[in-house]
């Protein structure tokens, strides 16, 4: 019998204070508009996407080397430039965090730079600084990154808005910690005075508050696939082939979002059943819903979520350019 068929069972048998979930037809969200980039928009990937406080959207374009801000209607507004501020570096964009006043952007070689929100360049990072895949703003001039380091458990640590390294706190060991470090996912969300963080491989959802780690098992929200076994720790002729192997067998974490009406989004690619999204209060994530679909949202900002669809051959062999979907949220189907 399948964990999704007992729920059901237990959520009959007991009622709602055992863990129940629904599995709506009528989704969360709908779709709003679309924005087409324009041909000025020469962009040959779209890794990241933010929402600017002036409501302009950044693109990390790590195939082409570029950041790239667009307006709402898909014309070119700039490429963010450090040679402005740091003449002689390159730009190779790793990612991106953003607030009211700041831009953060992680390199590669040096280690990153940080925007002022008008698009200025500001300064390079502290020399300290080293870069996570997942990292966040947590207040005006202080952020928080996931770091594993060879030899140590994962933790958390601080640092400011010129990235000098500030004071950490270790996680309890994950399951699939070689894994966790290796794979670009996962997600990193700051909402009050909470620090959530979801591993892209190991079934944890972990909360920091007032310095405690909280550990919560999202396999509770769905019948999450996991590895056989972690991919090798150090580089080896092997690691190309666990790391595909992972992602035939492991669901992967692509999110965690904060919802206009408080409550949490949770994204997952799950081998065979595509992408299962869920929705949980943040106070009490047995209450929970479920929504399937068959694309990940890369960003949400209020009450849009952004969807990138990559370009497609037109008959004549040409290619069109990136179409950025945007849903609305229209919260919770009615009863």
């Amino acid at each position: 019998m399948s964990k999704k068929v007992i729920q059901l069972l237990l959520c009959t048998l007991l009622g709602a204070s055992t863990v129940c979930f629904a599995q709506d037809t009528t989704p969360f969200f709908e779709l709003d508009h679309r924005i087409v980039l324009g041909e000025d928009v020469l962009i040959s990937s779209i890794r990241s996407l933010k929402i600017l406080p002036n409501g302009q959207l950044l693109l990390i374009d790590t195939q082409g080397s570029q950041v790239v801000v667009i307006d709402r209607n898909g014309a070119l507004v700039k490429n963010l430039d450090p040679a402005d501020c740091h003449p002689g570096f390159e730009l190779r964009p790793i990612g991106v965090a953003v607030n009211a006043k700041y831009i953060f952007l992680t390199n590669s070689s040096p280690w990153g730079y940080v925007f002022n929100s008008d698009e200025s360049c500001y300064s390079a990072v502290d020399v300290s600084f080293r870069p996570s895949f997942a990292f966040t703003f947590v207040s005006d001039s202080l952020l928080a990154g996931i770091y594993h380091v060879r030899g140590e458990r994962p933790h958390i640590q601080w640092f400011d808005q010129k990235g000098a390294m500030l004071e950490k706190l270790d996680f309890p060991e994950t399951d699939f910690p070689n894994a966790d470090h290796r794979m670009e996912a996962g997600g990193i969300l700051s909402v009050g005075d909470d620090i959530w963080w979801a591993p892209p491989i190991s079934h944890h959802l972990f909360r920091i508050r007032d310095g405690k780690i909280q550990d919560f098992d999202p396999t509770v929200f769905y019948d999450l696939g996991h590895p056989s076994e972690d991919i090798p720790e150090v580089l080896n002729p092997s690691l190309f082939k666990k790391v595909g192997q992972i992602l035939k067998e492991a669901s992967q974490n692509e999110g965690v979002f904060l919802l206009p009406d408080g409550k949490l989004l949770l994204q997952y690619h799950n081998p065979g059943d595509g992408t299962i999204r869920v929705i949980a209060d943040p106070d009490n994530l047995k209450n929970f819903r479920i929504e399937q679909s068959d694309f990940t949202f890369l960003e949400i900002h209020g009450d849009f979520a952004y969807r990138v669809v990559t370009p497609v051959l037109n008959d004549d062999g040409s290619d069109t350019n990136y179409v950025i979907d945007v849903y609305r949220y229209v919260g919770y189907p009615s009863e």
